[in-house]
């Protein structure tokens, strides 16, 4: 299956053209659509351009207005190419859709502080608030030893 990206701009309306016109080739030309709204991002919208929606499917790029034949060329050739690097034994792109496919160690570990960098923060803010006020306490109690250690 190939996938074809669409950018766009929020509330677009030729978007929903784009649509059912992926939609109808379906059928013909399995894909997956990920749809990108550049409206947020500069960077994105200096890559794709003005004239939006865009069609992305591998090198291959459809700028609006496009026909559906112009869709059926872009669709074919990826779908053609995909299978040619597949008979082939291209290794890069055995490589490159192996990674696509893997969850390597190093995105767990991203996810793993993407969903818990609150807690690190304020786990770190405890600590340094709190030997502040924990050296002076044990100095007092009689503890130097540990003291001299947060100091």
């Amino acid at each position: 299956m190939i996938n074809v990206a669409v950018y766009h701009l929020a509330g677009q309306t030729d978007l929903n053209e784009v649509r059912s016109l992926l939609d109808k080739m379906q059928q013909s030309y399995p894909h997956q659509v990920v749809e990108i709204d550049v409206t947020g991002s500069t960077e994105l919208q200096a890559r794709v351009g003005e004239r939006l929606p865009v069609l992305e499917c591998g090198p291959y790029h459809l700028r609006w207005p496009f026909t559906e034949q112009d869709l059926t060329v872009m669709l074919s050739a990826a779908s053609q190419r995909r299978e040619y690097l597949e008979q082939a034994g291209d290794k890069n792109f055995q490589g490159r859709v192996e990674r696509g496919t893997r969850i390597s160690g190093l995105d767990r570990v991203v996810l793993w502080l993407s969903r818990h960098y609150m807690l690190l923060f304020n786990l770190a803010l405890f600590l340094f608030v709190g030997f502040a006020f924990l050296a002076p306490v044990l100095e007092k109690a009689g503890h130097t030893g540990p003291a001299n250690v947060i100091y």
